[in-house]
């Protein structure tokens, strides 16, 4: 159970101007409410409604507001990069146990693009002061960047 399957869901309750509330979006996903995906959905839902891209409430169902569906969307379209980044977080992601690697993907996907996946894709890229070699950063500041300090001809986001 992912962010990917409970956008899918909600965006599908929206679709058919049903009310998305916790029990239609189990109900949708054929899962019992005692369950330990519902678990998972439950506080995936939460998340998006303390974030404000759901509105409203349980009994008269939520609303999801622009900003939150543009989001949502996001999460149901899976970009190519992003298994890929989660196999390096399980693989470099403890070399700075601090950021909340998983969190921070499923939050602000493109913003990790920008910040985080040049650190978990490159020797070269330099965060905190450390690349995902471990290796300090020999030229300081700034902590983070490119080793160089510009992006190099070969680096592919991709």
């Amino acid at each position: 159970m992912d962010n990917a399957e409970v956008a899918e869901n909600i965006l599908k309750l929206h679709a058919l101007r049903a009310k998305i509330n916790m029990q239609n979006i189990l109900k949708h996903m054929h899962l019992s409410s005692r369950s330990r995906d519902a678990k998972v959905v439950k506080k995936i839902f939460g998340d998006w409604v303390a974030l404000g891209w759901l509105v409203g409430g349980e009994d008269k169902g939520y609303v999801i507001n622009k900003s939150g569906l543009e989001q949502i969307k996001v999460f149901f379209k899976v970009e190519p990069w992003i298994p890929e980044a989660k196999d390096l977080i399980d693989k470099y992601g403890h070399i700075i146990p601090n950021i909340q690697w998983t969190e921070e993907l499923e939050c602000q996907p493109e913003w990790f693009k920008e910040s985080r996946w040049p650190w978990l894709k490159d020797d070269r890229f330099y965060l905190r002061g450390v690349n995902r070699k471990g290796e300090l950063k020999e030229l300081q500041p700034p902590v983070d960047g490119w080793k160089d300090g510009g992006m190099p001809i070969d680096w592919n986001s991709i």
